[in-house]
């Protein structure tokens, strides 16, 4: 009966969202929905998707000649 009973587990976060690296530390640095390795590869990975952000809005606003 015991068998039966099975508890489900979270599965653990296997790669970071930025450096694609496994995470090996108990400690994770959770931001906007996804997990990272520490404070400074989120700030890395934010800066680069405001910047393709704001790239792609130029380039939907840029007049075509």
């Amino acid at each position: 009966m015991a068998d039966e009973a099975k508890t489900t587990k979270k599965s653990k976060i296997k790669v970071c969202v930025k450096t694609q690296k496994n995470m090996k530390r108990l400690t994770w640095y959770y931001r906007d929905g996804h997990y990272f390795q520490n404070k400074r590869i989120y700030r890395e990975w934010k800066k680069e998707k405001a910047a393709a952000a704001a790239e792609s809005k130029t380039s939907e606003t840029a007049p075509v000649s």
